[in-house]
């Protein structure tokens, strides 16, 4: 049988979502499109996000169309999200860079059917200025279109970002940078960029995740609500966890290493070869630890030692997998 080819056809963003503020930011605030909006953008925000709508500012008398908050295991992050039909203007820009400021979100994604080359370039300003500043805000621009088939019944919303932060470039800068804390995340950067590929060989998850300079670990997820495998380095030896880390419920993830911890027999027969550490952090999320020599930030990053950390963290998320129904029905559910 012949394969019937056809092109998509232009579709008016109106047609779909009448209004921005009723229907476009209602729809965006959903699971699967904010998930779809960060993977464009490469953000990885883990599985429990706070999404909150029309978020007042404070003294101001205004809201932000959309403020996502959560836990990367560190503290806590905020991205502010501007929604604007046709090209993106000056207003749009300046509120949202405002609105950021005062909600203290380092994050902003400003959401429009076009951008104008002058603010593309002044995005892109910011952000290299932002390289090389601790408390610089990065700054997404993205395009919404929407395409429909022939039959015009379904729509296919897209999103595509027109200007972001450059990782590389910011580490790079640090390399320049005087001072041990800028060479240690340059380093971050060239062992996040050299461990991605091997990582999502070997456990199928991170596709989201892009190198990055900002910590020296980077967590998977599985799609139960706080549960990750987390790979990650330290000075002299590198690292693996199965990470228990369901934001505001510390008994849940509690209860999952507790689960997971019962097994402990079964796992480490299966595993002689591995020194496994069970522990609770000082945040009282707890983990399942593997650790190894050889690789570090004072060390090189040999290929061997790198691949080994890969299939180390493979073997953490076929644990995972091995006892996910027991994981999730110990949690609560996913």
């Amino acid at each position: 049988m012949d394969t019937k080819i056809s092109f998509l056809k232009s579709r008016d963003i109106r047609n779909v979502w009448k209004r921005e503020d009723r229907n476009f930011t209602p729809w965006l605030a959903a699971p699967e499109p904010i998930s779809m909006l960060f993977e464009a953008c490469g953000i990885d925000i883990g599985e429990d996000p706070k999404i909150e709508t029309e978020v007042e500012i404070p003294g101001v008398g205004r809201s932000l169309d959309v403020l996502v908050t959560f836990d990367n295991g560190e503290v806590v992050e905020k991205i502010a999200i501007e929604n604007q039909y046709s090209e993106s203007d000056h207003d749009h820009l300046t509120r949202a860079l405002a609105y950021a400021v005062g909600l203290e979100a380092r994050t902003v994604i400003i959401i429009a059917e076009s951008h104008r080359p002058e603010f593309v370039s002044v995005v892109n300003y910011l952000n290299t200025a932002a390289t090389t500043c601790e408390d610089g805000i990065r700054v997404f621009l993205v395009d919404i279109t929407v395409w429909t088939g022939e039959d015009e019944k379904t729509v296919f919303p897209f999103f595509e970002v027109s200007a972001q932060p450059d990782e590389w470039k910011s580490a790079i800068a640090m390399m320049d940078a005087s001072g041990p804390t800028s060479g240690q995340r340059a380093r971050y950067y060239e062992f996040h960029d050299l461990m991605l590929p091997l990582v999502r060989k070997t456990t199928g998850l991170f596709n989201n995740s892009r190198p990055s300079a900002s910590r020296d670990w980077k967590a998977g997820w599985f799609g139960i609500g706080g549960v990750a495998v987390v790979y990650g380095i330290r000075r002299d030896s590198a690292y693996t966890h199965i990470w228990f880390f369901r934001h505001g419920d510390p008994a849940a993830s509690q209860a999952g290493f507790r689960l997971l911890e019962s097994k402990k027999v079964e796992i480490e027969k299966q595993y002689p070869e591995l020194k496994f550490l069970w522990k609770i952090d000082g945040r009282n999320y707890p983990v399942l630890e593997v650790s190894m020599d050889g690789l570090g930030t004072n060390l090189a990053f040999s290929q061997v030692k790198l691949r080994e950390l890969a299939d180390l963290l493979g073997i953490m998320a076929g644990i995972v997998r091995q006892y996910r129904t027991e994981i999730v029905e110990s949690m609560g559910g996913e």
